[in-house]
């Protein structure tokens, strides 16, 4: 909650975060933006970019995205056209790797209501280190075996971890927690214009097809709050029809129903007074609020009208 744990230099590899049980939709982090793009590498570079947004702020700690960091994979680079002199294909290569390292499946022993898998792999000393593939063979089209390295040169690289897909789009969400006494929502608004001014820098360069989505808490309440309002004006017309069937009158009707929307002011100068977003947690209980008071003019005002 306060500055960096000591743990956090003896392990920087480790994410430690403590949290409190939400109130509202269930997020992982109270602060999220989505950066959409069609290129994986340069999509990474626009969410280190907004990252660097959310890490300037002193509202915000513990910035991270979830690619979270590259890892190191060996790659082979294959010469394709040698490969076709010597009749290698893509799919011996790749056999002839998987089964020095990983192991390929060659058949199933039973015992008993059990199937074990019988695994075809190189022994341990012969693929203990990276080096050992070039003991690894590919048999040709004249059928004779020559070594892999022949025609295929392993290399390092770094290639994300895990990539997540947002309507056909990469899509890396970059997410942190906020400092003890905001809301999500109270941050968030405050970050969004220099992310629509970074995001507008974007499109003046050119790059069109990457974008900053808000997402998060403040994403997930709009949700639910947009699936509540598109049944109140059918509330409000069920709620007045029954009050003219019971009081047979459209003033009476009225009277009663027009100190429902007075407790806006109310909630509002509450919610203004408190800094608390009018989220989707208090749009329920503004409507049983509204609720509330038309029962109590029921009560107050058709019996001396009566």
């Amino acid at each position: 909650m306060g500055p960096a744990a000591p743990g956090a230099q003896e392990f920087p590899e480790v994410r430690g975060r403590v949290k409190l049980l939400p109130n509202g939709p269930p997020v992982p982090y109270p602060v999220q933006f989505r950066v959409v793009g069609n290129d994986p590498v340069v999509l990474r570079a626009r969410a280190d970019e907004v990252k660097a947004i959310l890490r300037a702020s002193a509202n915000t700690r513990g910035t991270n995205d979830n690619w979270n960091e590259s890892v190191k994979v060996l790659r082979l680079e294959v010469d394709q056209a040698k490969a076709r002199a010597l009749g290698v294909t893509s799919q011996s290569i790749a056999q002839a790797s998987r089964t020095i390292l990983a192991g390929t499946n060659v058949g199933q022993f039973r015992e008993g209501d059990k199937l074990i898998d019988i695994v075809l792999r190189q022994p341990l000393d012969e693929r203990n280190a990276i080096t050992d593939i070039a003991n690894a063979y590919l048999p040709t089209s004249s059928g004779r075996s020559i070594p892999l390295t022949q025609i295929a040169k392993p290399v390092f690289t770094w290639e994300p971890g895990v990539m997540w897909r947002e309507n056909r789009d990469y899509a890396i969400t970059v997410q942190c927690d906020i400092v003890e006494g905001l809301q999500g929502a109270t941050v968030t608004a405050e970050l969004l214009p220099q992310l629509r001014a970074l995001e507008a820098k974007w499109w003046a360069a050119g790059q069109v097809a990457y974008r900053i989505d808000v997402a998060g808490a403040v994403e997930e309440s709009s949700k639910g709050q947009g699936s509540i309002a598109a049944g109140v004006p059918i509330m409000l017309f069920l709620t007045f029809t029954l009050l003219m069937l019971q009081l047979h009158s459209f003033s009476r009707a009225m009277l009663v129903f027009l100190p429902g929307p007075l407790g806006l002011s109310g909630v509002a100068g509450a919610f203004r007074w408190l800094h608390r977003p009018f989220g989707f947690v208090a749009f329920p209980g503004l409507i049983a609020l509204m609720g509330r008071f038309l029962r109590h003019s029921c009560l107050l005002f058709v019996p001396r009208v009566l």
